[in-house]
């Protein structure tokens, strides 16, 4: 599935947070990350972005927290990222994260891919929560995702780009 690759590719917008602050983003987000997939590590992450996905149907916005920092509007060219599709703008309330054969817009649920830098799809989440506490400019959030056996945890401070 190369969804991720086109979300990525259809970007614009302002970014970051450290700590919820509403007037005090940074340029690239921030987040964390524990664990490692298919028994590669993920991160760490030195962007998080909140993005329109520029898609008429489908995800509609994407989480992509990303190993290089990031303007807004840019894919990195290396590196991996974690991309959490929404079909909605997020809002505040936990999500559960569908696997790809389940995800459908429109849903709640989110839809979590490890991307590579050339837009490959690296791992596809089985399942997994993610939350949000705050909303505005600045979000905060937690995540738990599985990739069949593997799992990622951390939390992410990120700007919707718009």
């Amino acid at each position: 599935m190369r969804l991720a690759a086109v979300v990525l590719a259809a970007v614009v917008g302002a970014c970051g947070d450290d700590g919820y602050d509403p007037n005090g983003c940074l340029p690239e987000g921030d987040a964390d990350v524990e664990g490692m997939v298919r028994n590669q590590p993920i991160g760490p992450f030195a962007s998080a972005q909140i993005r329109p996905t520029g898609i008429a149907t489908g995800p509609q916005y994407a989480i992509v927290l990303d190993e290089n920092a990031t303007a807004c509007g840019e894919v990195s060219t290396t590196g991996k990222r974690l991309v959490l599709l929404f079909c909605e703008m997020p809002i505040n309330v936990p999500y559960t994260v569908a696997s790809q054969l389940t995800f459908v817009c429109p849903t709640n649920d989110v839809l979590a891919i490890v991307e590579t830098a050339a837009g490959e799809d690296f791992a596809v989440a089985t399942s997994g929560t993610i939350d949000l506490f705050h909303l505005g400019s600045c979000m905060n959030g937690g995540y738990e995702i599985d990739f069949g056996i593997d799992r990622l945890t951390g939390a992410f401070d990120a700007v919707v780009c718009e």
